[in-house]
């Protein structure tokens, strides 16, 4: 049998994992600072970020991409928000459950690439290419396609929240819901779905012409950006759907807000006590992932 492929130089694996511990560093202590983590959140932001910095620059840096958007867009507006959001924090202020909801799968998938490179004894960035590169094309689009629907999710939200037209139920069109209400879309909310996920591959894409060695003999990238679009928006169709369905929206009548839980004072809305926010976006990010990679067998 052919001998084992060698694995990548001592000096090269140890700075990647030096720079991972820093960036990851950074961005835990960063949102700390910013107030957009939690003592907690920052724990576990610090291991989603090491462990993507690890696999990849380019899986590192389109991750660094989706949390800095992804906090300054909660601050936008944020005196509107206070009146519209039950529990609304200025900053966003994530625990671990909020940063697991939209970090523990791409973590797996950063990993599972990591050791896939690692194990043929290739470099960190590859092109995608279903043809010579399988496993690792598909778990790179199902990475961006899972950050493109964190962020297309967030961007909905954060500006969707602030639109002046009252938004419909995206499961009865014909019918307004108050603002802040889950499962509501606005024609802004979808612009913004649209190019939150955009942002996440137009960076992965610029990233991988910065970096991947080889890039020109593999199929042509630039289809990255349009999935990357297309995951923002059916990530933020999923969210919406499981939302309105799953997810319980009632009218306060003491806080004159939408709610997210049943109380002796709110009048359900639409949706079922089934799944909290932080399930919902997970459930849509594992399905837009799997939609991404099967994609990405046709694309590249």
């Amino acid at each position: 049998p052919p001998p084992p492929p060698p694995a990548p130089p001592t000096a090269a694996y140890a700075r990647q994992w030096l720079y991972a511990l820093a960036l990851a560093s950074l961005m835990s202590w960063r949102g700390r600072r910013k107030g957009s983590l939690s003592r907690d959140g920052a724990a576990a932001a610090f291991a989603v970020g090491l462990v993507s910095c690890a696999a990849s620059v380019r899986l590192g840096l389109t991750l660094i991409a989706f949390f800095v958007t992804a906090s300054r867009l909660t601050k936008v507006g944020a005196a509107r928000k206070r009146e519209l959001e039950d529990g609304h924090t200025e900053g966003g202020n994530r625990n671990w459950v909020q940063v697991a909801a939209n970090g523990a799968l791409g973590t797996l998938l950063a990993a599972a690439y990591h050791a896939s490179t690692r194990a043929r004894g290739a470099a960190p960035e590859q092109p995608l290419d279903a043809a010579a590169l399988p496993l690792e094309t598909a778990l790179q689009a199902a990475y961006l396609c899972h950050y493109a629907a964190c962020n297309a999710d967030t961007w909905a939200s954060e500006l969707g929240v602030l639109s002046k037209a009252k938004p419909r139920l995206v499961t009865a069109p014909w019918r307004h819901v108050p603002p802040g209400t889950n499962g509501g879309v606005s024609a802004l909310g979808n612009a913004a779905s649209a190019a939150g996920g955009l942002l996440i591959g137009a960076v992965y894409w610029g990233l991988g012409a910065l970096l991947v060695d080889g890039e020109a003999a593999a199929p042509a990238q630039w289809p990255l950006v349009v999935l990357g679009a297309a995951a923002g928006a059916l990530g933020s169709l999923i969210d919406s759907l499981l939302g309105a369905t799953l997810q319980y929206s009632g009218w306060c009548s003491k806080k004159q807000l939408v709610v997210n839980a049943p109380t002796d004072t709110s009048t359900r809305i639409c949706g079922h006590d089934v799944l909290t926010n932080s399930q919902v976006n997970f459930l849509a990010s594992v399905i837009t992932s799997a939609a991404g990679a099967l994609a990405a067998t046709r694309l590249f």
